[in-house]
């Protein structure tokens, strides 16, 4: 039973220290049609378009399956993707059609479908135009508190090549939108909680032993009567996942007077940071933001090529890059690596999947592109860029496919993600990379 109907936007709401907070609910069986596959009130259920990024490529040879179709093999590299599999397209064949400093030019071509452009110092690039993200974002999360949701894992702090190379999205040239990194800073926006002073770090022994969910808890009391029994178990799964998330940002004792800005689990260690917490924390703020249509829109920045980034877990000493180029032999580093990676994209497409939304799940609402900046990373490598899709876009795309290309530019997976996800783009990209058609085979 559905009992009272409920807009889809509804948010609990609440003061915390002194100021509103509100904390949204996902979409619930009593917002929707009799059948659960629309929007009672406002129609079709939302379409989420998001990239996830990882830098430096892959090993092609490890990476691409030999049979095209739905029956292609899961590749070493791609085993990662094995309980997802159903859920996946893998490409090959798509190449960035432009020339110029290696790894910029894939970098700048798969946000904005132009090339670069050189400021004073050789290797300082940006980018001309704004991102494909932000784009997409001003007219699919329009009505949205959020009109995209720029994340991440780690950002190259030295910035030494250019804010191209920085950042997944950008709003024009100087304009990047740097992926935020603290789980504490997303949980906050996404909350609506007030800013913590980091000069003094007032407020931080408040916000280590109070939940937001406590801000709220007359309009919890008040709409859990309302609901029925599958509504009400799903509002309260929703809640204690919020609660679990506040959970791993509990700072540790007596840490506010060490740390003021913003101690525990916060920004990553430049020198070693925690991937798998990191990565597990923004997943679960992504699919919170996602599932409660507070955006539609996403960049997921896992590691950028000029990153400081250390693989130390798998064997690593020297950067993921500098790896790619000076390991001997079959590169088991790089390897595991790279297999690593995959394993953090399968682990959000997993996610996705499992959090369910009307007849079916969240992910099924989704078109996520999943790319790198070059082929391989040993030799640069511009032909059969790595691309991988996850969701189906509302029933808008196939899944559970490898399929092969010709030689077209990359950027047409833009414009079949942007048009899969309701987006009139007649084209999309700049001279050699301009595409006005979308590739077929993946779509329904």
């Amino acid at each position: 039973m559905k009992k009272t109907p409920l807009k889809r936007r509804t948010f609990l709401r609440g003061v915390a220290y002194g100021a509103p907070t509100a904390v949204a609910l996902p979409i619930l069986d009593c917002m929707l049609n009799e059948n659960g596959t629309a929007l009672a009130q406002d129609g079709a259920l939302p379409r989420r378009l998001g990239v996830f990024y990882w830098g430096s490529g892959v090993h092609t040879n490890k990476f691409f399956p030999s049979t095209t179709g739905t029956n292609w093999e899961l590749t070493p590299q791609l085993q990662p993707f094995a309980e997802v599999r159903e859920h996946i397209n893998v490409l090959r064949g798509y190449d960035i059609k432009a020339n110029g400093i290696v790894h910029h030019v894939g970098t700048c071509v798969m946000k904005t479908g132009a090339n670069y452009i050189k400021n004073s110092a050789q290797f300082d690039t940006d980018v001309a135009k704004e991102s494909f993200d932000v784009t997409a974002g001003r007219t699919l999360a329009k009505g949205r508190p959020f009109e995209h949701l720029a994340i991440g894992l780690y950002t190259d702090g030295r910035g030494a090549e250019g804010l191209n190379t920085r950042s997944l999205s950008h709003r024009g040239r100087n304009q990047p939108n740097f992926a935020e990194i603290n789980p504490q800073t997303l949980f906050d926006r996404l909350f609506g909680m007030p800013r913590i002073n980091t000069a003094t770090g007032a407020g931080l022994d408040v916000l280590a032993r109070q939940s937001v969910l406590d801000a709220v808890l007359g309009d919890i009391q008040a709409l859990m009567p309302r609901l029925g029994a599958a509504d009400k178990m799903k509002a309260e799964q929703h809640l204690e996942a919020i609660r679990s998330i506040e959970e791993r940002l509990v700072l540790p004792e007596g840490a506010a007077c060490q740390q003021p800005n913003r101690p525990g689990v916060g920004r990553p260690s430049f020198s070693n940071p925690d991937i798998d917490l990191h990565h597990s924390l923004m997943v679960d703020l992504l699919t919170y933001a996602l599932a409660c249509d507070l955006t539609s829109v996403f960049t997921f920045r896992h590691n950028g090529w000029t990153d400081e980034w250390v693989f130390r877990d798998q064997g690593a000493s020297a950067r993921h890059h500098t790896l790619t180029h000076n390991e001997g032999g079959s590169q088991p580093v790089v390897d595991r690596s790279i297999r690593y990676i995959m394993g953090n994209f399968a682990s959000l497409i997993k996610r996705l999947a499992e959090t369910s939304e009307g007849a079916g799940s969240l992910l099924d609402n989704c078109a996520i592109m999943g790319y790198s900046e070059v082929a391989q990373g040993s030799n640069h490598s511009r032909q059969d860029i790595p691309l991988i899709t996850a969701g189906r876009a509302g029933g808008a795309l196939r899944t559970g496919l490898y399929h092969r290309g010709s030689r077209e530019s990359a950027t047409k997976l833009n414009l079949t993600m942007a048009r899969a996800v309701g987006l009139d783009w007649a084209s999309f990209g700049e001279a050699e990379n301009k595409v006005d058609s979308t590739i077929s085979q993946i779509e329904a």
